[in-house]
């Protein structure tokens, strides 16, 4: 993750890179196992992952009408969507995607969100997380 912006301290985003550490884990232990045990489990905290994200983060980009940032972000979850839909995932590949996703995020959408939103705005989408969450 780059530091340019700050975001790995600032809440939505410190929790979602947490969330993509343990993606990633997953991944990595579903490749070693191929267990479909531990691609149900990545699905789930997928599953949830994506929930949180979405309340927090699309509401902000919308706001802020950074749809290029969206476009991208839409692009790397759908690669991840496909592959931990589908019994037998092939690991490389749902490794590479689960590792896209990471990048685009942590690259490209955060960055730009924490660059072009006010404190305010930020702290809304920590509450949308939040609240994800809890749900």
């Amino acid at each position: 993750m780059c530091d340019f912006c700050g975001c790995p301290a600032i809440d939505p985003f410190s929790y979602l890179t947490d969330e993509h550490v343990t993606l990633l884990t997953m991944a990595d232990a579903y490749a070693s196992s191929l267990d479909p045990r531990d691609l149900d489990a990545l699905a789930v905290i997928w599953a949830d992952h994506r929930a949180e994200e979405r309340a927090a983060l699309e509401p902000l980009a919308e706001a802020l009408a950074l749809h290029d940032a969206l476009a991208l972000a839409r692009g790397a979850d759908d690669a991840v969507e496909g592959l931990v839909a589908t019994p037998d995932a092939d690991a490389t590949a749902l490794r590479g995607a689960v590792v896209g996703h990471v990048d685009t995020y942590e690259f490209e959408v955060f960055p730009q969100l924490v660059m072009a939103a006010d404190p305010g705005e930020i702290d809304a989408a920590a509450r949308r997380a939040a609240e994800a969450r809890v749900g």
